[in-house]
């Protein structure tokens, strides 16, 4: 562990929390038993609440980008807490609104992520 591991990362939580946005994002994990049926089916959302600071990404910031558009959210929020690491498979929730995350760009503070930067479409 690098030595600013522990005080960036925790910094990074701070700060995000007393300023930033609720969003959550929810993964799709195991699967259900339909009792009418009587076989497992689909899968069940588990919820992870995350505060991030919300942009949209800008023409500008796009451009060059094949996985990236103008007009898309860019949420970054402190990796530490949260409980999972974002992953293109999961859809992310902002004001009652589903988004499919489309990028993920960890930031490191030396050999642990503080920050994910998070890029999503509606």
């Amino acid at each position: 562990m690098a030595v600013l591991d522990a005080p960036l990362r925790g910094a990074a939580k701070t700060l995000i929390r007393r300023f930033g946005k609720a969003v959550t994002i929810q993964a799709r994990t195991g699967q259900r038993y339909d009792t009418s049926t009587r076989r497992a089916v689909g899968t069940m959302p588990q919820d992870f609440p995350w505060k991030v600071l919300v942009e949209v990404v800008t023409v500008k910031e796009a451009r060059g980008s094949s996985m990236i558009k103008a007009g898309d959210l860019k949420l970054t929020g402190a990796a530490k807490g949260l409980g999972i690491e974002p992953d293109l498979k999961h859809q992310l929730i902002f004001g009652e609104q589903e988004y499919k995350i489309v990028k993920v760009d960890p930031i490191y503070s030396g050999e642990e992520i503080a920050t994910y930067t998070v890029y999503a479409r509606r």
